[in-house]
């Protein structure tokens, strides 16, 4: 796989001044080697949970699926909610992946939910069992 896409939620009143990790993406790679891909709030996803420009995840990568205004009683209610999308390379394209696993680690109590999980094939990878028929 040459990326991941992760398509997941948070309530977004959380506020923090800290980059540490929210998200953790492990990917398990066929020779045992494995990698820990993080997404931080406050570095990949905090301007643009807040309305800013769409970027983050160090590459412009991350953007909003969804996007809504909750009108409840409480004040909690009215903050925005948001679904991001984000996009993580594969820091090791050239090795076949095994398993990959998803982790919520933030330590603010903010549950995260997880919808989907997308990965994107490499380019001009050549097909398996292909044969040189020009004989």
């Amino acid at each position: 796989a040459a990326a991941i896409e992760v398509l997941f939620a948070f309530h977004d009143s959380l506020l923090t001044a800290t980059a540490s990790p929210h998200v953790i993406v492990e990917l398990n790679y066929r020779d045992g080697s494995r990698e820990r891909l993080p997404i931080r709030y406050s570095s990949d996803l905090n301007d643009v949970g807040h309305g800013g420009k769409d970027g983050g995840a160090g590459s412009g990568a991350t953007r909003i699926a969804w996007r809504a205004t909750l009108t409840g009683t409480p004040m909690v209610y009215r903050t925005p909610q948001a679904m991001f999308a984000i996009r993580l390379a594969n820091p090791h394209p050239e090795r076949e992946l095994a398993t990959l696993a998803l982790e919520a680690v933030s330590k603010d109590g903010v549950g995260t939910v997880f919808f989907a999980i997308t990965l994107e094939p490499i380019a001009a990878m050549p097909a398996t069992g292909a044969t040189n028929n020009e004989d």
